[in-house]
């Protein structure tokens, strides 16, 4: 990939090299004749009707040649956003499909208290648009200090970070040297490879109580998935939709909408928006979010063909029941889900929490639709039983109520069938 300032490519800059695809976006560039000599097979990527597809015509039939040509009108590209803990943006590039982006380097120090671990995924071989999240453990180091563990060490990638072309080398001509701007693997930093870290795990006791929670971790945000089939569950009057990854176990998903006879689909899927709601409305009552973690969402009611967006709820409310997104199962009972109202005003929910199928699962009234988010205090945790592991039936009557039935009946009938007292003899004279 060649930089839009470079404006001549000199004779034999390229001649007889292994090369295989020339991204060169300048459209007046002077390509001199044996520029391109003797390669096999190489793509040309330029504009159309530009220099460079002028140079592709003049020599593609010529003999010691083996060009093609691609017009970078019909090349796709992708962005690419690097994202810090708090959601902090820390560089967005455009990448050409199939290339890598470049990593953002993480200062050792950036984060007191906290060790780099990687990304939320992958950065190589781009084909759609990415949003990496950095992943961070605490550090248990006597400094109190953290490191970036690899983060950053300057390895080359192809992408730029000003979102241009993807470009990485500077200005200038190209010399007749054959070094320059083929495709060059870039040496990636070890950790990044280890992308998706493993964040430290609490150990939970077989009660449902929290113990040895560590890291508030801002879970992976990506472009929502593919359509899901919508999930409903009892007698409920809407299905689930769920496009937002990070949420394992959906089939455990239910919603129901009180004040309508009709049939509805509640999708959830992941916005900027939403994103940028939820740390405004979390900094608001915390400040500083070092110790937040939180997943926001954006939650929509369609009819039941999923295509036509409902704005007034006429007073319906809706009830859903969601498992815990998989980086703040964690946290158990101490989630808080919370509407964001006019503002950025976080407006907290009362949650009640279940055991559906073993999945933790959080459930909570929505009475419009908005961004919402779950959120976790991690310097408030409290450890206490909160889950009720009875089987939901989707009816009204909870299975437990028909066990405290049963029992109260039993204790009834054994008392009226208990032994009669024996009388007491009574001597007579």
């Amino acid at each position: 990939i060649l930089p839009e300032s470079v404006d001549r490519i000199d004779e034999g800059a390229f001649a007889y090299s292994t090369i295989q695809t020339a991204h060169i976006p300048n459209r007046s560039v002077s390509i001199r004749d044996t520029a391109f000599i003797g390669t096999e097979g190489t793509e040309l990527q330029g504009y159309a009707k530009s220099a460079v597809e002028t140079y592709y015509k003049k020599y593609k039939d010529v003999r010691g040649y083996d060009l093609t040509f691609v017009p970078i009108e019909e090349l796709k590209y992708y962005k690419v956003e690097f994202l810090d803990y708090d959601g902090k943006v820390l560089s967005t590039q455009t990448i050409l499909e199939g290339l890598d982006a470049k990593e953002p380097e993480i200062a050792e120090n950036h984060r007191p208290g906290w060790k780099f671990t990687g990304w939320s995924g992958s950065f190589e071989g781009i084909n759609k648009d990415t949003t990496l999240v950095a992943q961070y453990v605490q550090d248990t180091g006597s400094s109190g200090s953290s490191s970036s563990s690899g983060a950053g060490s300057g390895s080359s990638g192809p992408g730029s970070s000003s979102g241009g072309s993807g470009s990485t080398s500077g200005g200038g001509n190209t010399s007749s040297g054959r070094t320059s701007s083929s495709k060059t693997s870039s040496s990636k930093s070890s950790s990044s490879k280890s992308s998706k870290s493993s964040s430290s795990k609490s150990s939970s006791g077989s009660n449902g109580s929290l113990s040895g929670l560590t890291t508030p971790i801002l879970p992976a945000i990506a472009p929502n998935a593919p359509g899901v089939t919508p999930v409903t569950s009892g007698n409920t009057n809407a299905g689930v939709d769920i496009r937002q990854p990070g949420i394992s176990n959906p089939d455990v998903s239910s919603a129901n909408v009180n004040g309508s006879d009709g049939n509805y689909i509640v999708r959830i899927i992941y916005t900027d928006e939403a994103r940028n709601a939820s740390q405004e409305s979390l900094s608001k009552v915390y400040g500083q979010l070092d110790s937040i973690a939180y997943f926001p969402m954006d939650i929509s009611l369609y009819d039941s063909t999923g295509t036509n967006k409902i704005t007034d709820l006429n007073g319906m409310t809706v009830d859903i029941t969601l498992p815990l997104p998989d980086q703040l199962v964690q946290f158990g009972g101490n989630v808080r889900p919370a509407s964001i109202g006019a503002n950025n005003t976080l407006e907290d929910l009362n949650p009640r929490f279940a055991m559906i199928n073993q999945v933790p699962c959080v459930s909570f009234t929505a009475t419009h639709f908005s961004p919402y988010v779950l959120y976790v205090d991690t310097n408030n945790l409290v450890a206490n039983n909160v889950f009720d592991t009875t089987p939901t039936t989707g009816d009204g009557i909870h299975p437990k109520w028909f066990l405290a039935v049963g029992l109260a009946a039993l204790s009834v009938v054994l008392f009226a069938k208990k032994d009669p007292q024996p009388k007491k003899k009574v001597k007579t004279a």
